[in-house]
């Protein structure tokens, strides 16, 4: 593809909505052991903001290697 050779990716793009699925979540977090993932929140969005300063969201992904795309500028 030629925005994959142009531009650095994740392997997989997701929402956190909605944050109440765990289920859905914890998949996402599992996977995203094994390939790059981006998880898209919006902190303006209440309800999001609030599910990741919870215990549980943060325990979710304690061991879950995480950066910024603004480290590789």
């Amino acid at each position: 593809m030629i925005i994959t050779q142009r531009y650095k990716c994740t392997d997989f793009f997701f929402s956190i909505s909605p944050p109440n699925n765990t289920k859905r979540l914890q998949n996402i977090i599992n996977l995203s052991k094994l390939q790059n993932v981006e998880l898209m929140v919006h902190p303006a969005a209440r309800e999001e903001l609030e599910y990741l300063i919870t215990d549980e969201y943060l325990q979710m992904i304690y061991d879950v290697d995480r950066t910024s795309y603004a480290l590789f500028d």
